[in-house]
Formats: structure tokens, sequence, C-alpha cells
């Protein structure tokens, strides 16, 4: 039978080695901790460069030599996986600046297998196959990910696409989970529990004791509005700030579209102008997802902030708004959205490349 190491960091930060829980540092968010985790993180993908690694551990610090300071860390993770009672080994692989798990310690991580599962769902053509393994995706969805290390950007960023999975998968299972012979087909027992998690998809899998209930509920959102959240211009530049910063230092894909009302051929007069500007932001609500953000730019144009997703992509979410669009018009037809697409990488760079292109 083979030794794996099992990593649990949906709900909680756990380790598991021959049956018996490992405990690596006291201090959860210590920087050791934070590399092992951004480590484990990465074993199917390659692994991390020691430049992605500077930037998550020490990218908010006034560190002088950061590159000697991962270079510290990464012994004294060396010195912590020992005495936990992990095999001999370098644990960490460093070759042309990437670093990675050493594979002959085969290791098991929740986050990974889920996120695994999550595209192999999305790519599957089988609608019951489809299902099959969304409900597997769901099983393993124990909590959100790493929830005592939402002050580290990096932390948050994956806490956010996981959760943004987690919704998509649920809202996947919901459509299809309409009779209890359905749920039986996908091996799950439709208990008052189940379909209550389901109804209420969107409630944290984990939540902390004592204050902080007081400060989530300050913090909550006033109503349950459901798509994209709307902000105000000088909030949505806020917005645009953080995921700039985010970007250099994840990598995360985030694009910027602009959304811009074309009435052919017509004059319009302030009254009509308001009643289109208002169609569109109804539509941009209704079509975008929950996760993203939206701005009303001009009375012809909205701006929305689009978080994980492909060019390629964007191509869908126009034609989401599109419809919605002329499912609410009700006068005269000859009026159309306007589409430009830009990578935030891109604006933030002040550059004009041949990625940038108008979408339809």
């Amino acid at each position: 039978m083979k030794n794996i190491l099992k990593v649990r960091m949906l709900g909680g930060f756990t380790l598991e080695y021959k049956g018996k829980e490992l405990v690596l540092d006291r201090n959860n968010v210590s920087k050791t901790t934070q590399l092992f985790q951004l480590l484990l993180l990465h074993t199917q993908d390659g692994g991390i460069s020691k430049a992605a690694l500077i930037d998550a551990l020490y990218g908010r610090s006034d560190v002088e030599n950061k590159n000697g300071s991962l270079n510290n860390t990464i012994f004294r993770l060396r010195k912590q996986l020992t005495a936990a009672g992990l095999p001999e080994s370098s644990y960490i692989n460093i070759n042309g600046g990437m670093c990675t798990w050493d594979p002959d310690i085969e290791t098991s991580v929740d986050v990974c297998d889920f996120k695994q599962t999550i595209e192999s769902a999305r790519h599957e053509k089988s609608q019951k196959t489809k299902m099959e393994i969304y409900a597997k995706a769901w099983k393993l969805y124990t909590g959100e990910f790493l929830p005592d290390m939402m002050g580290e950007d990096w932390a948050a960023v994956e806490n956010i696409a996981c959760r943004d999975m987690y919704f998509d998968c649920v809202e996947e299972l919901c459509h299809y989970l309409k009779t209890e012979e359905k749920f039986e087909e996908l091996g799950l027992s439709p208990s008052a529990g189940m379909l209550e998690r389901f109804k209420l998809m969107g409630e944290r899998t984990s939540q902390a004791a004592g204050a902080i209930e007081d400060i989530k509920y300050r913090l909550r959102e006033k109503e349950s509005i459901e798509g994209a959240y709307y902000c105000t211009y000088p909030s949505f530049v806020d917005v645009y700030h953080v995921f700039g910063r985010m970007m250099e230092r994840t990598g995360m894909s985030v694009f910027l579209m602009l959304c811009t009302l074309d009435f052919i051929n017509i004059e319009t007069d302030d009254e009509n102008q308001k009643y289109y500007s208002e169609l569109l932001r109804e539509s941009i609500q209704k079509a975008v997802r929950k996760g993203d953000f939206y701005t009303r730019y001009n009375i012809q144009q909205y701006l929305v902030m689009l978080i994980g997703i492909t060019q390629e992509n964007c191509t869908l979410v126009s034609k989401r708004i599109n419809k919605e669009f002329n499912k609410r018009l009700t006068r005269r037809k000859n009026v159309s959205i306007d589409y430009y697409v830009a990578s935030l990488g891109e604006v933030c760079d002040t550059e004009t490349t041949n990625n940038d292109r108008r979408t339809s």
C-alpha cells in the first residue's frame, strides 16, 4: 500500500501521512506554512516560479533581499517537514527558476482534485456523465479554501476562484436534479439537508466563531441581488486597481468589456437614452456572473470587469447580454450593443496589442 500525503485545504488546513495527522507549524499563517501550501496548490500544473512565490510571500513587505528570504524559508520548511514525520527528501525541487514538489512523495490535495474534477465536468459532452462528475465535485468541496488565510492576497484570490467554481457546480446540479429519480441516478440521496444545501448554495460551509459573525453581518450586502455586482464609477476604479495588483502577483485572468449602445442612424432624446440605458443595465445585471463587477461610464456606455475568464468566453458573455437586452426591448428595434474587450493587463500597461478586439 502506497504512503500518500493527504492534504486538506477546503474548510481548513490539515495533513495526514500513514494514517497520522501531521503538524507542520503551530502558526497557521507563517511563511513556511504558506510556502508549503503554495507548493501543494501547484502539484498538478507544473509547479510555481520563485518570482511568484516571492510576490505571494513578500510582495507587501519591506524585506530588502526577498530572494534570500525565500531561500531561508525553503531551508526552514525542509527542516520542519522532516521533523513532522515525512521521509528524508529535499522536498522542493528548484530548476530553471521553477519550484516543484518532490514527486517521490506522492500527494493527494483536495483543492487540486476539486478543480480538476470541475474542469473535467466542463469539458464532458454527455449530460448525464457531466452531472455525475459535478456531483463528485460537490462532495469534494467541504468548505472554503483556507478560510484562516483570507488576509493573504494569493489565498483570497484562490478562495474566490474555488467558491465561484462551487457556485457553478451547484447551479448546474440544481437545474438537473429536479426529480428524485435523477438524484438516485447520481448516487445522491435527496435528504432534506441536501435539498437545503442546494437551496442555499451561497451559504458558507465553514464559519469562524465569535466577533467575526458581527463583522460579516455589517459587511453583508443590504439586499440579496442575483447577477453581477453594480458599483459606482469611483468604486469600480478602486476594484480595477485591486485586481490589477492581484494580476501582477497571481497571473489571474481579468478582462474589461465596454458595452456601448448604438442607436442605428436614429436620433434619440434624453428620455429614450435613459430608457435604453436602463435596459442595458438590467441586461448586464442578469447576464453576468455574481462574482463580476460593472458600472455605468456614461448614459450610453457600461464597463464590465470579468474575473477568471478567457477572451474566447467573453464572446459568450456578450451573447448573453444581447439575449437579455432583446427580451426587454419593447420599443423600436433599431438599437444594438457594441462590445470592446481588452485584458486588464493590457489596459494596465496602456499598450494596444493585437489581443484587443471587438466582439459581438
